[in-house]
């Protein structure tokens, strides 16, 4: 089980994780598990550990309007980093000042506002909580996070978390304001080389929905699919 007390609408911070999918007649259990150990959620997000992809028995969760949300994990380690594509007028910074934390709000609630399932004041108030919580873990030595600055403006952001020889990517996003112009593929290659600069990293490890674009892009400067994580959720209603 996770649990993000400070941001109960993150769905895939409060979620339940099995070791294997599910079988035929496990859905009323799972849900039964799901209303005891994080009771009074929005949504509903239940996850099983089998880097194969494995389905299992999914048209019980489907029947109760669950989704399944199909996941490609990628990873990298030092060697494998390319500049392909990567943009000359777009640098990358460290996040540290209010302003910084500002503007990295604004372009992920535009980065994520086109597939948001709720409305748009729900969405800023989730990435604010999430930035909350990422500056306070930034400020506590467990990661860092930046920005990619474009004509003189915030672009794109992202963090990654340290957790002992690996390095977690966390909320990747691009304002669409800045769309294909390299952003993205340039802060993710320069946040990955800044933190392989960092003793004791070896591996750097995202996760991109499998049928989305990022994962080319992530592919593109070197990381590659190693994992696939499958989930089903029941997204809350719009409000």
């Amino acid at each position: 089980m996770t649990r993000t007390p400070s941001n109960p609408s993150f769905w895939w911070g409060n979620y339940l994780l099995y070791p294997e999918p599910p079988r035929p007649g496990d859905a009323p259990t799972w849900l039964a598990d799901h209303a005891c150990e994080l009771p009074g959620l929005q949504a509903t997000l239940l996850a099983w550990d089998r880097p194969d992809g494995v389905q299992g028995e999914l048209q019980p969760f489907l029947d109760e309007a669950f989704a399944l949300d199909d996941g490609t994990v990628l990873t990298a380690r030092r060697g494998d980093l390319r500049r392909a594509k990567l943009a000359p007028d777009v640098s990358v910074i460290a996040l540290g000042t209010d302003a910084h934390w500002s503007d990295a709000v604004t372009v992920l609630t535009n980065a994520f506002a086109p597939n948001r399932s709720g409305s748009l004041a729900a969405l800023r108030e989730f990435t604010e909580k999430q930035c909350a919580r990422y500056r306070a873990m930034q400020e506590a030595g467990v990661g860092q996070w930046y920005g990619a600055v474009l004509d003189g403006q915030l672009a794109g952001a992202l963090g990654v978390v340290r957790d002992r020889e690996l390095g977690r990517f966390q909320l990747v996003g691009t304002d669409p304001r800045f769309a294909r112009r390299g952003v993205c593929s340039t802060i993710v290659h320069d946040a990955a080389a800044l933190t392989f600069q960092r003793p004791g990293i070896a591996t750097l490890v995202m996760a991109a929905d499998a049928t989305y674009h990022a994962a080319k892009v992530y592919e593109g400067v070197g990381f590659r699919p190693t994992e696939r994580l499958v989930s089903v959720i029941k997204k809350p209603a719009p409000r």
